[in-house]
Protein backbone atom coordinates (compact mmCIF):
# COMPACT_ATOMS: atom_id res chain seq x y z
CA UNK A 1 0.00 0.00 0.00
CA UNK A 2 1.00 3.49 -0.65
CA UNK A 3 0.10 7.33 0.30
CA UNK A 4 -2.87 8.03 -1.62
CA UNK A 5 -0.77 11.37 -1.98
CA UNK A 6 1.74 9.77 -3.41
CA UNK A 7 1.44 11.68 -6.95
CA UNK A 8 2.69 15.02 -4.88
CA UNK A 9 5.99 13.57 -5.40
CA UNK A 10 6.22 14.61 -8.69
CA UNK A 11 5.98 18.14 -7.56
CA UNK A 12 9.32 19.03 -6.49
CA UNK A 13 11.35 15.46 -7.64
CA UNK A 14 14.80 15.44 -9.17
CA UNK A 15 17.74 12.80 -10.67
CA UNK A 16 15.19 10.96 -12.04
CA UNK A 17 14.76 8.94 -15.72
CA UNK A 18 11.91 9.34 -18.18
CA UNK A 19 11.30 7.74 -21.52
CA UNK A 20 8.48 8.15 -24.42
CA UNK A 21 7.20 4.98 -25.19
CA UNK A 22 3.75 5.02 -27.48
CA UNK A 23 1.74 8.11 -26.91
CA UNK A 24 3.20 7.56 -23.00
CA UNK A 25 5.44 9.31 -20.88
CA UNK A 26 7.08 7.25 -18.28
CA UNK A 27 8.52 8.47 -15.17
CA UNK A 28 11.10 6.06 -12.98
CA UNK A 29 13.67 6.49 -10.27
CA UNK A 30 15.03 9.75 -8.87
CA UNK A 31 14.54 11.40 -5.71
CA UNK A 32 11.47 13.60 -4.25
CA UNK A 33 10.41 15.47 -1.17
CA UNK A 34 8.73 13.06 1.47
CA UNK A 35 4.71 13.74 0.53
CA UNK A 36 4.20 15.58 4.19
CA UNK A 37 6.44 18.73 2.67
CA UNK A 38 5.24 18.21 -0.94
CA UNK A 39 2.49 20.66 -0.97
CA UNK A 40 4.69 23.52 0.84
CA UNK A 41 2.14 24.36 3.33
CA UNK A 42 4.99 25.06 5.64
CA UNK A 43 7.26 26.89 3.69
CA UNK A 44 10.07 26.80 7.01
CA UNK A 45 10.20 23.48 7.01
CA UNK A 46 13.32 21.89 5.80
CA UNK A 47 12.92 19.87 2.95
CA UNK A 48 14.17 16.19 3.00
CA UNK A 49 14.82 14.05 -0.08
CA UNK A 50 13.83 10.48 0.07
CA UNK A 51 14.01 7.89 -2.72
CA UNK A 52 11.40 7.91 -5.14
CA UNK A 53 9.63 4.30 -4.73
CA UNK A 54 7.45 4.50 -7.55
CA UNK A 55 6.60 4.30 -11.26
CA UNK A 56 4.55 7.57 -13.29
CA UNK A 57 2.97 7.21 -16.30
CA UNK A 58 1.63 10.21 -18.33
CA UNK A 59 -0.79 9.52 -20.95
CA UNK A 60 -0.27 12.08 -23.69
CA UNK A 61 -3.40 10.89 -26.37
CA UNK A 62 -5.08 13.88 -24.76
CA UNK A 63 -4.37 17.22 -25.23
CA UNK A 64 -3.21 19.22 -21.78
CA UNK A 65 -3.66 23.25 -21.71
CA UNK A 66 -1.02 25.31 -19.78
CA UNK A 67 -3.22 28.17 -19.57
CA UNK A 68 -6.81 29.91 -20.46
CA UNK A 69 -10.43 28.39 -19.05
CA UNK A 70 -9.61 24.91 -19.81
CA UNK A 71 -6.14 25.08 -17.78
CA UNK A 72 -5.45 21.48 -16.82
CA UNK A 73 -2.05 21.17 -16.64
CA UNK A 74 -2.24 21.16 -12.89
CA UNK A 75 -1.04 17.85 -11.23
CA UNK A 76 -4.21 17.56 -9.25
CA UNK A 77 -6.20 17.33 -12.15
CA UNK A 78 -4.33 15.51 -14.46
CA UNK A 79 -4.24 12.77 -11.18
CA UNK A 80 -7.91 12.85 -11.49
CA UNK A 81 -8.36 12.72 -14.95
CA UNK A 82 -6.59 9.45 -15.39
CA UNK A 83 -4.03 10.88 -17.21
CA UNK A 84 -1.40 10.46 -14.39
CA UNK A 85 -0.74 7.25 -12.80
CA UNK A 86 1.45 6.10 -10.19
CA UNK A 87 2.27 2.55 -9.76
CA UNK A 88 3.92 0.87 -6.98
CA UNK A 89 7.17 -1.28 -7.68
CA UNK A 90 8.01 -4.20 -5.97
CA UNK A 91 11.13 -4.05 -3.68
CA UNK A 92 12.62 -6.05 -6.34
CA UNK A 93 13.34 -3.46 -8.90
CA UNK A 94 14.74 -1.07 -6.83
CA UNK A 95 14.99 2.47 -7.48
CA UNK A 96 17.53 4.53 -8.85
CA UNK A 97 19.35 7.95 -8.89
CA UNK A 98 21.01 9.60 -11.80
CA UNK A 99 20.84 6.58 -14.18
CA UNK A 100 19.03 5.64 -17.61
CA UNK A 101 15.84 4.18 -19.45
CA UNK A 102 16.24 2.35 -22.39
CA UNK A 103 13.27 1.47 -24.46
CA UNK A 104 12.90 -1.02 -26.94
CA UNK A 105 10.66 0.95 -29.37
CA UNK A 106 13.24 2.59 -31.07
CA UNK A 107 15.02 -0.75 -31.76
CA UNK A 108 11.41 -2.17 -32.83
CA UNK A 109 9.66 0.56 -34.56
CA UNK A 110 6.16 -1.74 -34.90
CA UNK A 111 6.30 -1.37 -31.54
CA UNK A 112 6.02 -4.98 -31.21
CA UNK A 113 8.31 -4.73 -27.85
CA UNK A 114 7.08 -1.86 -25.36
CA UNK A 115 9.00 -2.53 -22.20
CA UNK A 116 12.06 -0.49 -21.08
CA UNK A 117 15.07 -0.87 -19.24
CA UNK A 118 16.18 0.84 -15.95
CA UNK A 119 20.08 1.06 -15.82
CA UNK A 120 22.44 1.53 -13.53
CA UNK A 121 21.91 4.97 -11.04
CA UNK A 122 22.39 5.14 -7.51
CA UNK A 123 20.37 3.52 -5.20
CA UNK A 124 20.30 4.58 -1.64
CA UNK A 125 23.78 4.55 -0.26
CA UNK A 126 25.11 2.13 -2.39
CA UNK A 127 24.88 1.20 -6.58
CA UNK A 128 22.65 -1.44 -7.19
CA UNK A 129 24.17 -4.63 -7.49
CA UNK A 130 21.74 -5.59 -10.22
CA UNK A 131 21.89 -2.97 -12.57
CA UNK A 132 19.59 -3.76 -14.75
CA UNK A 133 15.87 -4.38 -15.00
CA UNK A 134 13.53 -4.45 -17.05
CA UNK A 135 9.30 -3.45 -17.27
CA UNK A 136 6.83 -4.51 -19.46
CA UNK A 137 4.03 -1.50 -20.26
CA UNK A 138 1.38 -3.87 -21.47
CA UNK A 139 1.62 -6.42 -19.03
CA UNK A 140 2.88 -4.28 -15.61
CA UNK A 141 5.74 -6.92 -14.69
CA UNK A 142 9.42 -5.41 -13.73
CA UNK A 143 11.92 -8.62 -14.19
CA UNK A 144 15.73 -8.23 -13.48
CA UNK A 145 17.62 -8.25 -17.00
CA UNK A 146 20.39 -10.99 -16.76
CA UNK A 147 23.87 -8.91 -16.89
CA UNK A 148 26.81 -10.70 -19.09
CA UNK A 149 29.79 -9.34 -18.47
CA UNK A 150 32.91 -10.26 -20.08
CA UNK A 151 36.07 -9.29 -18.63
CA UNK A 152 38.20 -9.41 -21.23
CA UNK A 153 35.43 -6.09 -22.80
CA UNK A 154 35.80 -4.30 -19.73
CA UNK A 155 38.77 -1.58 -18.81
CA UNK A 156 40.83 -1.93 -15.96
CA UNK A 157 39.08 -0.20 -13.31
CA UNK A 158 36.06 -0.17 -15.33
CA UNK A 159 32.66 0.42 -13.15
CA UNK A 160 29.07 -1.28 -14.07
CA UNK A 161 26.62 0.11 -12.46
CA UNK A 162 28.09 3.94 -12.77
CA UNK A 163 25.07 6.92 -11.88
CA UNK A 164 25.15 10.68 -13.12
CA UNK A 165 26.66 10.00 -16.19
CA UNK A 166 25.00 10.76 -19.82
CA UNK A 167 22.93 8.05 -21.70
CA UNK A 168 21.95 7.38 -25.59
CA UNK A 169 20.42 4.45 -27.65
CA UNK A 170 20.88 3.59 -30.90
CA UNK A 171 18.39 1.55 -33.11
CA UNK A 172 21.21 -1.32 -33.51
CA UNK A 173 19.65 -1.64 -29.89
CA UNK A 174 22.58 -0.90 -28.30
CA UNK A 175 22.53 1.55 -25.18
CA UNK A 176 25.71 4.02 -23.90
CA UNK A 177 26.15 5.46 -20.76
CA UNK A 178 29.19 7.92 -20.74
CA UNK A 179 31.07 8.62 -17.43
CA UNK A 180 29.31 9.71 -14.60
CA UNK A 181 30.22 8.86 -11.00
CA UNK A 182 31.09 4.86 -9.15
CA UNK A 183 29.62 4.16 -5.41
CA UNK A 184 32.05 6.57 -3.66
CA UNK A 185 32.21 9.07 -6.38
CA UNK A 186 35.12 8.86 -8.44
CA UNK A 187 34.70 9.90 -11.84
CA UNK A 188 34.81 8.25 -13.98
CA UNK A 189 37.09 8.29 -17.92
CA UNK A 190 34.87 5.29 -19.61
CA UNK A 191 31.68 4.47 -22.19
CA UNK A 192 29.47 1.86 -21.30
CA UNK A 193 28.10 0.32 -23.59
CA UNK A 194 24.98 -2.36 -22.92
CA UNK A 195 23.04 -5.08 -25.69
CA UNK A 196 19.70 -4.51 -25.01
CA UNK A 197 18.61 -7.38 -26.00
CA UNK A 198 21.26 -10.08 -24.92
CA UNK A 199 22.25 -8.15 -21.72
CA UNK A 200 26.14 -8.07 -22.39
CA UNK A 201 28.25 -5.53 -21.38
CA UNK A 202 31.45 -3.87 -22.01
CA UNK A 203 33.63 -0.57 -20.92
CA UNK A 204 36.41 1.21 -22.73
CA UNK A 205 38.15 4.24 -22.17
CA UNK A 206 37.25 7.58 -23.60
CA UNK A 207 40.43 8.29 -25.37
CA UNK A 208 41.10 12.00 -25.22
CA UNK A 209 37.71 12.78 -23.72
CA UNK A 210 38.21 13.12 -19.47
CA UNK A 211 36.22 12.27 -16.83
CA UNK A 212 32.77 13.71 -17.25
CA UNK A 213 29.90 14.10 -15.24
CA UNK A 214 26.44 15.65 -15.51
CA UNK A 215 26.94 16.10 -19.42
CA UNK A 216 24.72 14.94 -22.03
CA UNK A 217 24.76 12.64 -25.15
CA UNK A 218 22.78 11.14 -27.84
CA UNK A 219 23.00 9.77 -30.88
CA UNK A 220 22.59 10.70 -34.98
CA UNK A 221 22.45 8.28 -38.30
CA UNK A 222 26.34 9.55 -39.25
CA UNK A 223 28.79 7.84 -40.39
CA UNK A 224 28.57 3.83 -41.17
CA UNK A 225 27.15 2.87 -37.54
CA UNK A 226 26.26 6.19 -35.96
CA UNK A 227 27.49 8.39 -34.07
CA UNK A 228 27.13 9.37 -30.14
CA UNK A 229 27.14 13.34 -29.65
CA UNK A 230 28.13 14.37 -26.24
CA UNK A 231 28.21 18.32 -24.83
CA UNK A 232 28.86 19.76 -21.49
CA UNK A 233 29.15 18.54 -17.59
CA UNK A 234 32.18 19.38 -15.50
CA UNK A 235 35.21 17.27 -16.06
CA UNK A 236 38.01 16.29 -13.53
CA UNK A 237 41.38 17.10 -15.29
CA UNK A 238 44.88 15.79 -15.33
CA UNK A 239 45.36 17.38 -12.25
CA UNK A 240 42.38 16.19 -10.01
CA UNK A 241 40.40 19.45 -10.18
CA UNK A 242 37.04 19.95 -11.53
CA UNK A 243 36.28 22.10 -14.64
CA UNK A 244 33.75 22.47 -16.53
CA UNK A 245 33.65 21.58 -19.77
CA UNK A 246 33.28 24.70 -22.33
CA UNK A 247 30.19 24.32 -24.32
CA UNK A 248 31.97 25.45 -27.50
CA UNK A 249 33.91 21.94 -27.21
CA UNK A 250 31.50 19.33 -28.41
CA UNK A 251 32.38 15.57 -28.36
CA UNK A 252 31.73 13.14 -30.96
CA UNK A 253 32.16 9.08 -31.01
CA UNK A 254 32.52 6.96 -34.28
CA UNK A 255 30.42 3.84 -33.30
CA UNK A 256 32.74 2.25 -36.11
CA UNK A 257 36.37 2.98 -35.13
CA UNK A 258 35.60 3.65 -31.35
CA UNK A 259 36.98 6.65 -30.84
CA UNK A 260 36.48 10.40 -29.65
CA UNK A 261 37.17 13.39 -31.79
CA UNK A 262 36.87 16.78 -30.78
CA UNK A 263 35.06 19.82 -32.89
CA UNK A 264 34.73 23.01 -31.30
CA UNK A 265 31.28 24.77 -32.52
CA UNK A 266 30.56 28.13 -32.94
CA UNK A 267 28.02 30.65 -32.02
CA UNK A 268 25.09 31.19 -34.74
CA UNK A 269 25.22 35.27 -33.68
CA UNK A 270 27.51 36.49 -32.27
CA UNK A 271 25.70 38.55 -29.96
CA UNK A 272 23.94 35.39 -28.22
CA UNK A 273 27.64 33.44 -28.17
CA UNK A 274 27.56 29.70 -26.87
CA UNK A 275 25.32 28.68 -24.03
CA UNK A 276 26.95 28.81 -20.55
CA UNK A 277 29.35 25.91 -19.32
CA UNK A 278 26.40 23.86 -16.77
CA UNK A 279 25.76 20.42 -15.61
CA UNK A 280 22.82 18.48 -14.62
CA UNK A 281 20.99 19.85 -17.81
CA UNK A 282 18.46 18.24 -20.16
CA UNK A 283 18.85 17.39 -23.94
CA UNK A 284 17.02 15.48 -26.58
CA UNK A 285 16.98 15.66 -29.92
CA UNK A 286 14.23 14.65 -32.66
CA UNK A 287 14.58 10.78 -33.96
CA UNK A 288 16.46 10.26 -36.69
CA UNK A 289 17.04 7.01 -38.34
CA UNK A 290 17.79 8.64 -41.89
CA UNK A 291 19.77 10.95 -43.22
CA UNK A 292 19.21 14.55 -43.01
CA UNK A 293 20.14 18.14 -44.18
CA UNK A 294 20.32 19.39 -40.68
CA UNK A 295 20.33 17.70 -37.19
CA UNK A 296 19.30 19.57 -33.66
CA UNK A 297 20.41 18.82 -30.17
CA UNK A 298 17.98 20.22 -27.91
CA UNK A 299 19.11 21.78 -24.18
CA UNK A 300 17.57 23.36 -21.57
CA UNK A 301 18.47 24.49 -17.91
CA UNK A 302 20.90 22.96 -15.76
CA UNK A 303 23.11 24.47 -13.24
CA UNK A 304 26.62 26.23 -13.47
CA UNK A 305 29.51 23.90 -12.29
CA UNK A 306 29.84 25.56 -8.77
CA UNK A 307 27.20 24.41 -6.63
CA UNK A 308 26.16 27.30 -4.65
CA UNK A 309 26.37 29.78 -7.94
CA UNK A 310 23.04 31.73 -7.79
CA UNK A 311 23.35 32.14 -11.40
CA UNK A 312 20.19 30.09 -12.89
CA UNK A 313 19.82 28.97 -15.89
CA UNK A 314 16.18 29.29 -17.71
CA UNK A 315 17.46 29.20 -21.69
CA UNK A 316 16.26 26.36 -24.42
CA UNK A 317 19.44 26.18 -27.31
CA UNK A 318 19.42 23.79 -30.13
CA UNK A 319 23.41 22.67 -31.31
CA UNK A 320 22.93 22.40 -35.46
CA UNK A 321 25.07 19.05 -36.65
CA UNK A 322 27.37 19.00 -39.04
CA UNK A 323 27.71 22.71 -39.26
CA UNK A 324 28.84 22.83 -35.30
CA UNK A 325 26.59 26.14 -34.61
CA UNK A 326 24.48 26.93 -31.90
CA UNK A 327 21.29 28.71 -32.12
CA UNK A 328 19.33 30.51 -28.97
CA UNK A 329 15.58 29.38 -28.98
CA UNK A 330 14.87 31.07 -25.50
CA UNK A 331 16.78 32.90 -23.30
CA UNK A 332 14.11 33.39 -19.85
CA UNK A 333 15.44 34.46 -16.77
CA UNK A 334 18.67 33.33 -17.47
CA UNK A 335 21.43 36.02 -15.60
CA UNK A 336 19.27 37.01 -13.07
CA UNK A 337 20.07 35.75 -9.32
CA UNK A 338 16.35 35.74 -8.15
CA UNK A 339 15.12 34.18 -10.96
CA UNK A 340 13.88 30.20 -11.42
CA UNK A 341 15.68 28.06 -13.40
CA UNK A 342 15.62 24.24 -13.76
CA UNK A 343 18.27 21.69 -13.47
CA UNK A 344 18.37 18.03 -12.08
CA UNK A 345 14.99 17.69 -14.35
CA UNK A 346 14.39 15.30 -17.58
CA UNK A 347 13.38 15.82 -21.24
CA UNK A 348 11.35 14.27 -23.35
CA UNK A 349 9.77 14.86 -27.08
CA UNK A 350 6.78 13.69 -27.94
CA UNK A 351 5.59 12.97 -31.48
CA UNK A 352 9.28 14.97 -32.57
CA UNK A 353 7.09 18.02 -32.26
CA UNK A 354 7.25 19.40 -28.36
CA UNK A 355 9.90 20.03 -26.11
CA UNK A 356 9.00 18.59 -22.84
CA UNK A 357 10.48 19.44 -19.12
CA UNK A 358 9.90 16.57 -16.95
CA UNK A 359 9.68 17.70 -13.37
CA UNK A 360 10.02 21.46 -12.04
CA UNK A 361 12.79 20.92 -9.78
CA UNK A 362 14.63 24.06 -9.75
CA UNK A 363 11.84 26.39 -10.77
CA UNK A 364 10.49 27.34 -7.65
CA UNK A 365 7.20 26.79 -5.52
CA UNK A 366 4.83 28.38 -7.49
CA UNK A 367 5.42 26.07 -10.01
CA UNK A 368 5.27 23.04 -8.18
CA UNK A 369 1.88 21.72 -9.13
CA UNK A 370 2.87 22.23 -12.75
CA UNK A 371 5.39 19.45 -13.42
CA UNK A 372 5.17 19.34 -16.60
CA UNK A 373 5.96 22.51 -19.79
CA UNK A 374 5.73 22.27 -23.26
CA UNK A 375 8.23 24.31 -25.89
CA UNK A 376 6.45 23.72 -29.71
CA UNK A 377 9.47 23.54 -31.77
CA UNK A 378 7.92 24.14 -34.51
CA UNK A 379 6.86 27.84 -33.37
CA UNK A 380 9.40 28.16 -30.90
CA UNK A 381 7.16 29.17 -27.97
CA UNK A 382 5.57 27.42 -24.54
CA UNK A 383 2.77 26.31 -24.61
CA UNK A 384 -0.44 23.85 -24.78
CA UNK A 385 0.33 20.26 -25.64
CA UNK A 386 -1.86 19.07 -28.86
CA UNK A 387 -1.61 15.00 -29.31
CA UNK A 388 -2.18 15.71 -33.37
CA UNK A 389 0.75 17.81 -34.04
CA UNK A 390 2.92 15.24 -34.79
CA UNK A 391 6.14 15.28 -36.74
CA UNK A 392 9.30 17.42 -36.86
CA UNK A 393 9.17 19.99 -38.69
CA UNK A 394 12.90 22.26 -38.28
CA UNK A 395 11.67 25.98 -37.33
CA UNK A 396 12.66 28.43 -39.64
CA UNK A 397 15.48 30.08 -37.23
CA UNK A 398 17.54 26.91 -38.21
CA UNK A 399 16.59 26.55 -41.73
CA UNK A 400 17.60 30.65 -41.85
CA UNK A 401 20.81 30.15 -39.93
CA UNK A 402 22.10 26.60 -41.54
CA UNK A 403 20.84 27.59 -44.99
CA UNK A 404 23.06 25.47 -47.43
CA UNK A 405 26.06 24.32 -45.38
CA UNK A 406 27.20 20.97 -44.93
CA UNK A 407 30.25 21.24 -42.71
CA UNK A 408 31.63 23.93 -39.85
CA UNK A 409 34.09 26.53 -40.54
CA UNK A 410 36.74 24.57 -40.47
CA UNK A 411 37.02 20.53 -38.93
CA UNK A 412 39.34 20.49 -36.43
CA UNK A 413 40.52 16.72 -37.61
CA UNK A 414 40.30 15.52 -41.11
CA UNK A 415 39.07 12.03 -39.98
CA UNK A 416 35.76 13.44 -38.34
CA UNK A 417 34.85 15.53 -41.67
CA UNK A 418 35.82 11.71 -43.43
CA UNK A 419 33.32 9.73 -40.64
CA UNK A 420 30.24 12.37 -41.46
CA UNK A 421 30.96 12.22 -45.14
CA UNK A 422 30.20 8.22 -44.84
CA UNK A 423 26.42 7.07 -44.93
CA UNK A 424 24.91 5.41 -41.81
CA UNK A 425 23.80 1.68 -42.42
CA UNK A 426 21.99 0.14 -39.96
CA UNK A 427 23.29 -3.54 -38.91
CA UNK A 428 26.28 -2.44 -40.48
CA UNK A 429 29.70 -4.59 -39.64
CA UNK A 430 32.48 -3.86 -40.37
CA UNK A 431 34.65 -6.67 -43.07
CA UNK A 432 38.01 -8.49 -41.42
CA UNK A 433 40.79 -7.48 -42.30
CA UNK A 434 44.29 -7.73 -40.64
CA UNK A 435 44.50 -4.05 -39.46
CA UNK A 436 43.32 -3.20 -36.26
CA UNK A 437 42.14 -0.36 -34.09
CA UNK A 438 42.08 0.35 -30.45
CA UNK A 439 39.55 2.71 -28.57
CA UNK A 440 41.89 5.33 -28.72
CA UNK A 441 44.20 5.29 -32.06
CA UNK A 442 43.52 5.44 -35.30
CA UNK A 443 42.78 2.45 -37.72
CA UNK A 444 45.87 0.84 -39.44
CA UNK A 445 45.42 0.93 -42.75
CA UNK A 446 45.84 -2.14 -45.05
CA UNK A 447 45.19 -0.99 -48.41
CA UNK A 448 48.74 0.80 -49.05
CA UNK A 449 49.75 0.43 -52.94
CA UNK A 450 51.55 -2.42 -54.24
CA UNK A 451 54.04 -2.63 -57.34
CA UNK A 452 52.91 -5.06 -59.72
CA UNK A 453 56.59 -4.87 -61.43
CA UNK A 454 58.43 -6.03 -58.53
CA UNK A 455 60.45 -8.49 -59.20
CA UNK A 456 59.54 -12.08 -58.31
CA UNK A 457 61.56 -13.93 -55.46
CA UNK A 458 62.95 -16.89 -58.57
CA UNK A 459 64.87 -14.56 -60.44
CA UNK A 460 68.61 -14.65 -59.10
CA UNK A 461 70.03 -12.41 -62.04
CA UNK A 462 72.67 -10.09 -61.08
CA UNK A 463 70.90 -7.24 -62.63
CA UNK A 464 68.29 -7.62 -60.74
CA UNK A 465 69.95 -7.77 -57.74
CA UNK A 466 71.41 -4.50 -58.57
CA UNK A 467 67.78 -3.15 -59.11
CA UNK A 468 66.51 -4.55 -56.03
CA UNK A 469 69.36 -2.93 -54.06
CA UNK A 470 68.84 0.55 -56.09
CA UNK A 471 65.03 0.08 -55.05
CA UNK A 472 65.34 -0.85 -51.56
CA UNK A 473 67.82 2.66 -51.06
CA UNK A 474 65.43 4.70 -53.06
CA UNK A 475 62.45 3.45 -50.97
CA UNK A 476 64.58 4.05 -47.82
CA UNK A 477 65.49 7.88 -48.19
CA UNK A 478 61.61 8.22 -49.56
CA UNK A 479 60.26 6.57 -46.35
CA UNK A 480 62.41 9.25 -44.39
CA UNK A 481 61.22 12.11 -46.49
CA UNK A 482 57.75 11.06 -45.88
CA UNK A 483 58.20 10.15 -41.93
CA UNK A 484 59.69 13.88 -41.90
CA UNK A 485 56.38 15.12 -44.17
CA UNK A 486 54.65 13.36 -41.77
CA UNK A 487 55.68 14.68 -38.50
CA UNK A 488 55.59 18.16 -40.03
CA UNK A 489 52.02 17.86 -40.89
CA UNK A 490 51.24 16.14 -37.06
CA UNK A 491 52.58 19.64 -35.67
CA UNK A 492 50.88 21.57 -37.77
CA UNK A 493 47.62 20.39 -37.31
CA UNK A 494 48.56 20.04 -33.57
CA UNK A 495 49.44 23.87 -33.49
CA UNK A 496 46.45 24.88 -35.00
CA UNK A 497 43.99 22.20 -33.32
CA UNK A 498 45.10 23.63 -29.65
CA UNK A 499 44.92 27.37 -30.85
CA UNK A 500 41.52 26.64 -32.12
CA UNK A 501 40.62 24.67 -28.45
CA UNK A 502 39.97 27.29 -25.62
CA UNK A 503 41.39 26.69 -22.33
CA UNK A 504 39.16 24.62 -20.13
CA UNK A 505 37.76 27.35 -17.66
CA UNK A 506 38.82 26.54 -13.82
CA UNK A 507 36.07 26.49 -11.63
CA UNK A 508 36.99 28.10 -8.12
CA UNK A 509 36.54 25.21 -5.03
CA UNK A 510 36.01 26.69 -1.80
CA UNK A 511 39.99 27.55 -0.74
CA UNK A 512 39.59 30.09 -3.35
CA UNK A 513 37.19 31.84 -1.43
CA UNK A 514 38.39 32.70 2.08
CA UNK A 515 34.99 32.22 4.56
CA UNK A 516 32.87 30.13 1.66
CA UNK A 517 30.75 27.35 2.75
CA UNK A 518 31.90 24.16 2.60
CA UNK A 519 30.06 22.21 -0.38
CA UNK A 520 27.82 19.42 0.40
CA UNK A 521 27.47 15.81 -1.65
CA UNK A 522 24.46 14.37 -2.90
CA UNK A 523 26.01 11.57 -1.37
CA UNK A 524 25.65 10.82 2.06
CA UNK A 525 28.00 9.06 4.11
CA UNK A 526 27.39 5.90 5.39
CA UNK A 527 29.07 6.99 8.79
CA UNK A 528 25.73 9.77 9.14
CA UNK A 529 26.92 12.88 8.99
CA UNK A 530 26.21 14.75 4.95
CA UNK A 531 29.88 15.45 4.16
CA UNK A 532 32.01 16.18 1.17
CA UNK A 533 32.47 12.88 -0.34
CA UNK A 534 35.95 12.01 -1.54
CA UNK A 535 36.69 9.36 -4.47
CA UNK A 536 39.80 7.26 -5.49
CA UNK A 537 41.25 10.82 -6.66
CA UNK A 538 40.73 12.92 -3.65
CA UNK A 539 38.44 15.11 -5.40
CA UNK A 540 35.24 16.99 -3.86
CA UNK A 541 32.08 16.06 -5.57
CA UNK A 542 29.65 18.93 -5.59
CA UNK A 543 26.81 18.16 -7.03
CA UNK A 544 24.23 20.24 -4.98
CA UNK A 545 24.08 22.43 -1.79
CA UNK A 546 20.48 24.02 -2.41
CA UNK A 547 18.62 21.21 -0.32
CA UNK A 548 20.01 18.80 1.84
CA UNK A 549 20.03 15.46 0.52
CA UNK A 550 18.80 12.72 3.24
CA UNK A 551 17.06 9.83 2.40
CA UNK A 552 14.59 9.01 5.07
CA UNK A 553 13.36 5.32 5.44
CA UNK A 554 10.29 5.87 3.43
CA UNK A 555 9.02 2.79 5.47
CA UNK A 556 8.00 4.62 8.28
CA UNK A 557 5.60 7.16 6.92
CA UNK A 558 1.83 6.62 8.17
CA UNK A 559 -0.02 4.84 4.91
CA UNK A 560 -3.21 5.48 3.67
CA UNK A 561 -5.16 3.65 0.82
CA UNK A 562 -4.94 5.15 -2.84
CA UNK A 563 -5.51 4.73 -6.25
CA UNK A 564 -2.15 3.00 -6.56
CA UNK A 565 -1.62 0.34 -8.86
CA UNK A 566 0.73 -2.40 -7.54
CA UNK A 567 2.84 -4.18 -10.05
CA UNK A 568 3.53 -7.84 -10.26
CA UNK A 569 7.25 -8.97 -8.08
CA UNK A 570 9.38 -10.83 -10.63
CA UNK A 571 9.48 -14.29 -9.80
CA UNK A 572 11.86 -14.04 -7.43
CA UNK A 573 9.87 -12.51 -4.98
CA UNK A 574 6.53 -14.19 -5.70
Amino acid sequence: MASGNAYWGLKFIRNHQSTFIDNTLWIDGGEVLPTRYANFSNSTTEQLYGPNPYLFSLDLNQAIYAGGDGKNNNIDDLYASGKLKVYQKPSSAGTSSGGALYNYLWADPRGGTSRFIEFGGRTSLQSDTDPLYTYDTSSGNFDVLPLTINNGAVLQGGVTNPHHGASAQSPDGVGYFLGGMDSNGRYLKQLVKLDLNSGELSVEDTGDLPAVVGSQMTWYPIGKKGILVSIGGEILDSSGRIRSMPMETIWVYDILSSKWYSQIASPADSQQGVPIDRKFFCAVAPSSTTAQPSYEFILHGGHRTISDDPFKLDDLWALTLPTFQWIQYYYGATGSTDADGGYNVSCAIPNDHYFMVVSTHGFGQQFASEPFAWYNLETLGWGDYDPTAIGYARPQLVETTVGQRKAPDSWDNPDLANVFAQAFTRGYEAPSSTGTSGATGSPTSTNGPTDSSAPSGGNNGGGSKTNTGAIAAGATVGGVALIAIGVLIWWFLRKRNKKNLPDVPFVPGRDDYPGAPRPISELQSPAGPISELRGHDSHPVEIDTHYIPTKPDLSTRTQSSGDITQLAANPDEK
